[in-house]
């Protein structure tokens, strides 16, 4: 669980990376699934004074990036490690279509 609320792919991804990495560091284990959820949903309310430059920062890049997936599709613009999905995943207009079909956009 965050410390607080977040509307950051980035800040959701690091979390979700430092959880698997701690869990693989204390079990030694192979992983068959991943899972993160968010939960709570609302808009967006905060006010930017109270943000660091970094936060403010990034904050204004995720919507920018919301801006163009949403005008050209989801695939108009992606980080590194999602560049990756393609030649794993079918790709439509709307993104990638996983092999679960609840976790697809």
């Amino acid at each position: 669980t965050l410390s607080q609320t977040s509307d950051s792919d980035q800040t959701i991804f690091n979390t979700g990376l430092g959880l698997l990495k701690k869990a693989l560091a204390e079990q030694k284990r192979s992983v068959r699934l991943i899972g993160i959820g968010v939960s709570d949903l609302v808009e967006s309310g905060k006010q930017l004074e109270m943000l660091d430059s970094s936060a403010r920062r990034q904050e204004q890049l995720d919507k920018a990036i919301d801006r163009i997936r949403k005008k050209y599709g989801f695939t108009a613009i992606q980080t590194g490690r999602t560049l990756l999905l393609k030649d794993i995943f079918p790709e439509t207009g709307e993104g990638y279509t996983l092999q679960t079909p609840s976790l697809s956009r």
